[in-house]
């Protein structure tokens, strides 16, 4: 089975995000997943962040 999965996330800083990918559930999760998975993770940063309508 194939399928596609697009993951948006948005962190505080750097810290946090590398908080996150080192806790005992990610562990968990890369380890069950990611020899099932093709992985094409980009990083991108936003700089000028405002409101849609401005």
């Amino acid at each position: 089975m194939q399928g596609r999965i697009v993951a948006i996330e948005r962190w505080q800083d750097q810290a946090s995000l590398n908080d996150h990918l080192g806790t005992p559930e990610m562990a968990a999760f890369f380890d069950k997943w990611m020899n099932r998975l093709k992985s094409d993770v980009m990083k991108y940063d936003a700089a000028n962040e405002r409101s849609l309508m401005d």
